[in-house]
């Protein structure tokens, strides 16, 4: 479970990302892996802290929806201001709480839960995550989300100053 730490983080979150180079190196990256995906695919971005990866899912796939899940409704809160901030598209980004572990078991900002069907995404995100996750768990259940032909991209967190207080808090 996510620790007082990590909720007090997200307020400054964004800003670590950016000046140690994380989010412009994910932004980069995921733009450059070879995904073929068809219109308007369905991305999931599982632990998306301020939404650094949903947004690049964005930027990489104009016509994507995406739904970004924290199991942390601070940096939910906080990824929810920077999409306004940025002018993202009602209906293109939706942010849900969920766990890494059980990752189809969604509850919706106005509290109301949802179960995420099977099969039913073409691209699913983690980056500096699966680190603390059971993996055991965790993966399978993202792969059985993930529609034939899917694409899970599992980014780890690099060693780094933002990695150990991301790591402690956590």
């Amino acid at each position: 479970m996510a620790t007082r730490a990590y909720a007090h983080l997200a307020p400054v979150w964004d800003f670590f990302m950016t000046a140690y180079g994380f989010k412009r190196g994910l932004s980069h990256y995921l733009a450059r892996l070879p995904m073929e995906v068809g219109e308007a695919p369905k991305c999931l971005d599982v632990g998306t802290g301020t939404g650094v990866l949903a947004f690049a899912l964005l930027e990489r796939f104009r016509d994507a929806s995406v739904l970004a899940t924290d199991l942390e409704p601070h940096m939910l809160r906080e990824a929810k201001e920077i999409s306004i901030e940025k002018g993202i598209p009602i209906g293109s980004l939706r942010f849900a709480m969920a766990n890494v572990n059980k990752p189809e078991a969604i509850t919706l900002p106005d509290g109301s839960r949802e179960e995420l069907r099977g099969e039913s995404f073409d691209v699913i995100t983690a980056s500096g995550v699966l680190e603390y996750a059971d993996l055991g768990k965790a993966l399978p259940a993202l792969i059985s989300l993930l529609k034939p032909g899917g694409y899970l991209v599992a980014i780890p967190m690099r060693d780094s100053l933002v990695a150990e207080v991301y790591g402690k808090a956590y």
